[in-house]
């Protein structure tokens, strides 16, 4: 049975647009604020979860994010107010055996709202990834030296 050049086409076509709509990653924004312990939750697979924080220059963060269970590996990324990225852990929680992400800044410089990108994808399989339930604690050194600690 002899396809035409446009079926074909069309076939093709078709074909790619599923496999990069599948690809695609949805986000989920929360906000949070220094002393907070709150819990997440990866739903999908191929999630992007971002956590904004407003701080201000002078200021030091301390963020652990902890994977409930064996099996939730996560990857982050930190962003500046601007957008700028200031540490990229591409590999984050794949291929070593933390159990848990810190992240922890020296003295930032600018004021605003900083932004923790988090993923359940391995940057090097697409195929490693997992849903699952995790624990954010903020803890920020404030520029006046006041300790501000999850309870």
């Amino acid at each position: 049975m002899k396809m035409k050049k446009s079926n074909l086409f069309c076939l093709l076509v078709f074909c790619c647009a599923t496999h990069f709509a599948n690809a695609q990653v949805s986000t989920v924004t929360m906000q949070a604020k220094c002393g907070d312990k709150f819990e997440g939750e990866f739903r999908v697979q191929h999630e992007q979860q971002e956590i904004k924080i407003p701080l201000g220059a002078g200021d030091i963060l301390e963020l652990s994010i902890v994977p409930l269970g064996d099996y939730l590996k996560i990857r982050y990324q930190l962003c500046d107010p601007s957008g700028a990225l200031l540490v990229d852990d591409y590999n984050g929680m794949f291929g070593n055996d933390k159990k848990s992400l810190e992240i922890n800044t020296g003295v930032l410089s600018a004021n605003g709202a900083y932004t923790i990108k988090i993923r359940n994808d391995s940057a090097y399989n697409s195929n490693d990834t997992m849903v699952g339930v995790y624990t954010v604690y903020v803890k920020c050194t404030k520029r006046n030296g006041q300790v501000i600690e999850p309870e």
